[in-house]
């Protein structure tokens, strides 16, 4: 009899001092990030690939359509276990529209209803210009190593895998084109990172979403060539850091605005005097030392 009475007093108390009381929110949030997760990270109490090669395709995924989708699908909820992470980090996660593997539409996630994009919303450098004026903004999942999310205020970022515990080429270029130095170097045309976070030896990096320049409508030569130029001088500027991209595809190539990929070939957003072009995938790249 006591118990039925005690225990819901008990959680409507915390209730009331968590709501009322910031300080006791933000002790508990720090109590679920550096403790709790704190422990799944040091102890390894997870069920996450902790190689980099665990969150890429098998070889015979490669030339078999249905083995990749399986393993894609299946990757997702490597991506979903992590979901209360990188809430805690002030992110959160888009979300399959289904999660059922045979109706395929687990490959289009979407942001929380509970979260449209807001007035907060950045449309500056580093962030993209906002291409879209509808909800749900989709995203199409196509690479095991990066999901999208939204920041608190609503700003349209990706998360992307780039190393485990063993520093990959992928993290020491990151490093490399954010030292001081060359970061803000005009012709240091690559996507900017805005965090870098760490689980269990896995490091993934935050950066703005832009979309592929190959996914919008050019009106004019002059914005062809200004994105061809862009795109040949960033890659001069990677040689004289002796960094080989070796996948230099439209794919791994972003533009400073956001748009739902169903549109079909949006316009308006390539004028040279908007548009801004970068790189935002090192995932094949070499790096070599200064004095190679």
């Amino acid at each position: 009899m006591l118990l039925s009475v005690f225990i819901p007093a008990a959680i409507a108390i915390v209730f009331v001092y968590i709501h009322l009381y910031p300080g006791l929110h933000a002790f508990i949030r720090f109590v679920k990030l550096h403790v709790i997760w704190g422990l799944r990270s040091t102890l390894h109490c997870h069920p996450l690939p902790r190689r980099l090669e665990g969150w890429d395709p098998t070889p015979s995924a490669r030339d078999d359509m249905e083995q990749l989708a399986k393993e894609m699908f299946e990757k997702q909820s490597s991506w979903l276990y992590l979901e209360g992470f990188f809430q805690l980090k002030g992110y959160t996660m888009f979300k399959p529209v289904d999660r059922n593997f045979h109706n395929r539409k687990w490959y289009t996630l979407v942001p929380d209803p509970q979260q449209a994009s807001s007035k907060a919303r950045r449309s500056e450098y580093p962030y993209a210009r906002k291409g879209y004026t509808e909800e749900p903004l989709q995203f199409y999942y196509t690479s095991m190593r990066v999901w999208p999310v939204r920041d608190v205020n609503g700003n349209d970022l990706v998360i992307r895998l780039v190393s485990d515990n063993q520093t990959s080429d992928e993290l020491r270029i990151w490093r490399r084109l954010h030292a001081p130095g060359i970061k803000n170097h005009p012709r240091n045309r690559v996507i900017p990172v805005l965090e870098y976070l760490e689980f269990d030896g896995l490091v993934f990096i935050v950066m703005p979403w832009w979309n592929s320049p190959a996914l919008s409508d050019y009106a004019t030569t002059e914005e062809i060539f200004n994105m061809a130029e862009c795109i040949l001088d960033t890659v001069d500027f990677l040689h004289e850091h002796r960094i080989v991209h070796r996948d230099m595809d439209f794919q791994n190539v972003g533009i400073n605005v956001t748009f739902d990929p169903s549109q079909d070939f949006p316009k308006g957003h390539n004028d040279p005097k908007e548009a801004i072009y970068a790189i935002i995938d090192f995932g094949f790249s070499l790096i070599y030392p200064y004095e190679s």
